[in-house]
């Protein structure tokens, strides 16, 4: 068994409009996903579903009053649109999930075919790109996604430890930094609250914030020993951007301390020999890139015609790199070898 080969990890944010918060099971609305870059917040396609109410409600997911209320208060377009009859660009439970299973599964084997050029042909095998998905709190979108497998009698398509929690490294972040970057006055929203997508995107602009935060800590920790390991950072004064423009200053600084340490890693990672992929190719299979699904251009309100194979998933590049600070340099350079910021999928 070989190492677990990180940089093949499929990243997507999740989030979804759903009809109570009080059951483990709600009806879903709409359905939204970004697949991103961990490192740099790059996103790189999105979905959005609208589904069908009363196709959720005939399969036995449920609502409660008081959420009935605030999405009639909140969202009224989404929840109108739930109540259409099925057709067009609402789908019913079950439709909905499997073309979200067939957006995966295409994320996936854009990743095998990106990790394949980047690694100068050398073949990764798909099985080695594994979901991680991520969400605001484990217990809710994630959860309410296994009953609606569950509901549909579907399997679904990743395992309970590839979940992520995005309240979790907030939480760390906040506990050692004194930063909560989810607070809008730290990062303001950008796009349309409560739409799941927008609600994905600003997900992964303040966690891959709050990621490189906490990298700044925990090396200025490790850095200072003797001032205790649970130590805070002194907390920039003022509030909002100023915490922030701190922050950014520390990694850019921390990060111009570690350059001449990283230059024999970095020599050692762009050297000839590149990491193995863990699984070996078996050699009686011949395995051929272009067999794989691939797909157009990214929309998203999907829609798809009868005889279409593929719903036209995959995307162009959104880059949050303007609005971040620059990624650590101590990241091996053959793990970002891409030539511009902007990659055309497939």
């Amino acid at each position: 068994m070989g190492k677990p080969d990180f940089e093949a990890e499929v990243h997507i944010m999740l989030d979804l409009e759903c009809t109570s918060v009080r059951h483990p099971n709600p009806a879903i609305i709409q359905l939204g996903a970004v697949h991103f870059d961990i490192y740099t917040g790059e996103l790189l396609s999105t979905i959005s579903i609208s589904i069908n109410l009363e196709s959720c409600m005939e399969l036995g997911l449920r609502t409660d009053d008081d959420t009935m209320g605030w999405l009639e208060k909140n969202i009224p377009e989404t929840l109108e649109k739930s109540r259409r009859d099925v057709g067009g660009v609402v789908r019913g439970l079950k439709e909905a999930l499997e073309l979200f299973n067939r957006w995966l599964e295409g994320r996936r084997a854009w990743m095998r075919r990106d990790l394949t050029e980047r690694r100068n042909g050398k073949y990764v095998h798909i099985g080695a790109c594994m979901l991680m998905i991520w969400a605001n709190g484990v217990y809710s979108d994630n959860k309410w996604m296994q009953h609606a497998y569950l509901a549909c009698s579907m399997p679904m398509p990743w395992q309970h430890y590839q979940n992520r929690c995005v309240r979790t490294v907030v939480a760390e972040t906040y506990r050692r930094t004194g930063v909560n970057f989810a607070e809008e006055k730290v990062m303001p929203f950008t796009g349309k609250k409560h739409n799941a997508v927008d609600d994905c995107k600003h997900q992964v602009r303040y966690m891959i914030k709050a990621m490189r935060a906490m990298d700044v800590a925990v090396r200025e920790e490790s850095a200072a020993p003797q001032a205790g390991m649970g130590q805070k950072l002194e907390k920039a004064v003022g509030d909002g951007d100023e915490q922030v423009e701190s922050f950014e200053a520390r990694i850019l600084k921390l990060e111009a301390s570690l350059a001449a340490n990283s230059k024999a890693v970095l020599e050692q990672a762009t050297s000839p020999q590149e990491p193995k992929p863990i699984f070996k190719v078996p050699d009686d299979q011949d395995f051929r890139l272009d067999d794989e699904p691939h797909s157009g251009s990214d929309t998203e309100e999907i829609e798809v015609s009868d005889d279409d194979e593929d719903p036209g998933v995959d995307s162009q590049v959104t880059s949050f790199s303007e609005s971040l600070p620059p990624p650590p340099t101590n990241v091996p350079a053959f793990l970002r070898k891409r030539t511009s910021g902007v990659m055309e999928a497939g």
